[in-house]
């Protein structure tokens, strides 16, 4: 498990309560006038507090490595490489909510190509795969819309009123999610500034499947 942006978190945390701490103490003439056996209880919470968070810390790491859940941090790039994966390996179901995907018929290396036509070749294979967009890509990407059709891609369109669909989640074989920033547009995958989260952690692809399958209900198939 990748546990550097807990790890992060938590030291961040901690030098917030000790810059809180010494923002919060009076002036020195005043100082001088506190009873060391209050600086020592005041430091003596401090250290307990420490403890407590490191103990938590470690608690949830070790449940964590047990369970054998991972929480790994995808930084720009790295997107891509990880869903490109996921997706040449997944052998069940492959389920997508995109807010904007951009296929570019003039373009063979776009990136979002080269990832619509791994799941248009899972697809003839017989894996489940489903994908939900929304507006943006259904008025100003039409080529995506005809391609995913043209190739038989089971595809929705939210008509949620009143919302946008935003979010980008990718979930493969019901086990493993990818949810973050990233469009699926070449900017997205190859310039921009994008940060995304795969986990295998059943709680939260369980919670991400129940949310794509009620979108998905409600969804007008397109054709």
């Amino acid at each position: 498990m990748n546990l550097k942006p807990l790890t992060i978190f938590l030291i961040g945390l901690l030098l917030g309560f000790a810059i809180a701490y010494l923002v919060s103490m009076p002036s020195q003439q005043s100082r001088e006038k506190i009873a060391t056996t209050t600086q020592m209880q005041t430091t003596t919470k401090l250290i307990t507090l420490t403890k407590s968070v490191v103990t938590t810390y470690t608690q949830y790491a070790a449940s964590a490595q047990q369970t054998g859940c991972k929480l790994i941090v995808l930084l720009d790039k790295e997107y891509l490489k990880t869903v490109s994966t996921l997706l040449q390996n997944a052998n069940k179901s492959i389920y997508i909510i995109m807010y904007a995907m951009k296929y570019d018929p003039k373009e063979s290396g776009d990136p979002v190509n080269t990832l619509l036509n791994t799941i248009v070749l899972k697809n003839k294979e017989g894996i489940d795969v489903k994908i939900i967009v929304d507006d943006v890509t259904y008025k100003d990407y039409p080529e995506t819309i005809s391609y995913l059709i043209n190739n038989k891609i089971n595809v929705k369109l939210d008509e949620s009123s009143g919302k946008t669909t935003h979010a980008k989640i990718v979930i493969v074989d019901n086990k493993t999610a990818v949810i973050g920033s990233h469009n699926w547009t070449e900017s997205a995958l190859t310039l921009n500034h994008e940060v995304s989260i795969e986990t295998n952690c059943s709680e939260v692809v369980e919670k991400l499947l129940k949310y794509f399958n009620m979108i998905w209900g409600g969804g007008r198939t397109l054709s």
